[in-house]
């Protein structure tokens, strides 16, 4: 009795200190998301793309990505939930972003934590992973644009790749119409969220019905629906009219500067392969330290080797996202957060199966947490005042922006001028009135022209 109290007793400990983790996560990203301002695309994104008019029901988001598509890009789906979400009260923008933040962070920490006792060093390991690797944190998860982009988008494909990696852990065999239907629909909302990431999943469920076939599985009828409406979903956004127009511009563009295409995608690439060495080496490193010990540690178990196969699938699915990314024109940091979180899983599920109770093991294992921990403590401190800055100009201005607008004044001067690295995503308006962050933010707030000079200087 003693026994099975003292076992369930630390249990109930493991569930309340998850709860706090994932608590606590979540108010300091809420935290950070309301203290970032609006930015750039979203003052953009609040009008009908390509009109005059602002967005102020679904009809409008709905003729605003029927523009984007044919004149700009395909990512409908993230631009659709981008716009939905500016629609709101800036308050519940915030709850919903921090809110889809610790749902990623969850959806992996369940992945890599599959049939094993709660972990709240998984969880904590897992949000300090994205923390530390993500290139453009403050641009994939605070920025609302470009977390409805990223963000959410690999939100929605990890919970779509989620069923497909349960079906092959635990082989509980379950169909039926309703969810092949349901799963042809998801499917093609998962497949037309971001470019790289959606042939990634396609790859992903290819080798994941290849794998059921291979361990004498039955194949679901679910997973193939699945598969053909990820097909249609990324088909869809890949051969968005809206794609060619904007390479066309780009070609234009880079012909004009005298350069050409090919010297842009070898520029690009060498900025991927840069972005790589300090995000996907390092996890790619821990992943085969890990291994090795993992593979030390547990000699001819099952469950070890559905560990590993799983884990090199999402590894393999990873190095596809990366891959497919280096054929693209664009170089963004931003633009590799679904790939670093596709290598993140595989460490983690490495991580989350290794046995600790080894002393050397378990000595380095705390020390690593507590470093991660004091170092994030910091790191949040430093962007929390950095962010501030910004949040603070922002908040000084609303009134004289009112008072502008109350006595008919059709352009305007800040003399409150902020600066701070370009790492936070964020940059102010400049001197220039004609500069495309000054255009478009006197178009949000419907002036002539706005502009921001340094404090000592004359308006």
């Amino acid at each position: 009795m003693q026994n099975n109290f003292s076992i369930k007793s630390i249990l109930n400990k493991r569930s309340a200190l998850m709860i706090l983790v994932v608590s606590l996560v979540y108010c300091m990203i809420y935290i950070l998301n309301y203290i970032y301002p609006l930015f750039l695309d979203d003052w953009t994104y609040n009008f009908v793309f390509m009109e005059n008019e602002r967005v102020s029901s679904l009809s409008d988001i709905l003729v605003s990505q029927y523009n984007h598509y044919f004149t700009w890009g395909g990512r409908t789906v993230v631009h659709i939930i981008c716009q939905a979400l500016l629609l709101l009260d800036f308050f519940w923008i915030c709850v919903l972003n921090a809110a889809a933040y610790v749902a990623l962070l969850y959806v992996m920490y369940s992945i890599a934590n599959k049939n094993n006792k709660v972990n709240p060093f998984v969880f904590f390991l897992c949000h300090v992973c994205v923390w530390f690797l993500q290139l453009a944190f403050c641009q994939t998860v605070l920025w609302k644009t470009g977390s409805a982009n990223y963000l959410w988008g690999m939100l929605i494909v990890l919970l779509f790749m989620y069923p497909y990696y349960i079906y092959f852990r635990n082989r509980e065999y379950s169909n039926g119409v309703l969810k092949v239907i349901l799963f042809f629909i998801i499917g093609i909302i998962a497949g037309w969220t971001n470019e790289n990431i959606g042939l990634a999943l396609i790859f992903y469920i290819l080798a994941c019905l290849f794998l059921y076939r291979r361990e004498k599985m039955k194949l679901p009828g679910w997973a193939i629906s699945g598969l053909i409406g990820a097909i249609l979903g990324c088909g869809a956004m890949l051969l968005a009219p809206g794609n060619y127009e904007r390479l066309a511009s780009v070609e234009q563009m880079v012909a004009e500067q005298g350069g050409t295409m090919l010297g842009t995608y070898l520029f690009n690439l060498k900025n991927l392969l840069k972005y790589s060495a300090l995000t996907v080496l390092p996890l790619l490193m821990a992943y085969i330290a890990g291994l090795i010990i993992y593979k030390r540690q547990k000699q001819d178990n099952k469950e070890r080797d559905m560990v590993i196969k799983s884990s090199l699938l999402f590894l393999a699915t990873a190095f596809i996202a990366l891959f497919a990314l280096m054929a693209s024109p664009a170089s963004e940091k931003r633009a590799m957060f679904g790939i670093i979180v596709l290598f993140i899983i595989p460490a983690l599920q490495i991580y989350a199966n290794l046995d600790f109770s080894i002393k050397p093991l378990k000595v380095l294992n705390i020390i690593m947490l507590t470093v991660l921990l004091l170092y994030y403590a910091v790191d949040y401190t430093w962007k929390y005042q950095t962010i501030h800055i910004a949040s603070t100009a922002w908040k000084e201005r609303e009134p004289i922006i009112e008072d502008y607008k109350n006595r008919g004044v059709d352009t305007v001067t800040f003399t409150n001028r902020f600066q701070i690295h370009v790492k936070y995503g964020l940059q102010d308006l400049s001197d220039d009135p004609e500069n495309l962050v000054n255009v478009v933010c006197s178009r949000y707030y419907g002036f002539k022209w706005m502009k921001a000079v340094d404090s000592d200087s004359e308006k």
